[in-house]
């Protein structure tokens, strides 16, 4: 990354620089004022860790006594964390009557 100035924004006493950061990098902070000129130079490293997509592995079994009934069972891997688990389902050539159930799961990964 080429060196580059920012501008910090001051409210009262406080000075503040918003930035999305995507990929990691070594940055300092200079100060300065009209007194003095590069003061004071701190040196600072961001790691960004990209976050991975999750991983889901589901198997699926029919009912040895009902063709209609369906059983799933699997897991569920997040670097993350996963918050919420839901089945999304439909009649067969139907996409308009779509509906959800939350599934219960350990919350672990």
């Amino acid at each position: 990354m080429a060196d580059s100035l920012c501008d910090f924004s001051k409210q009262k006493s406080e000075f503040s620089l918003e930035k999305s950061i995507y990929n990691s990098l070594d940055y300092a902070v200079v100060t300065s004022n009209k007194a003095l000129k590069d003061y004071e130079k701190l040196y600072y490293s961001l790691k960004v860790i990209k976050d991975e997509f999750p991983t889901i592995e589901v198997k699926k079994k029919e009912d040895s006594t009902n063709i209609d009934i369906h059983y799933f069972k699997g897991t569920i891997t997040d670097d993350h964390a996963i918050t919420n688990l839901q089945i999304v389902y439909y009649p067969i050539r139907d996409h308009v009557n779509i509906k959800t159930k939350k599934l219960p799961f350990n919350g672990k990964d």
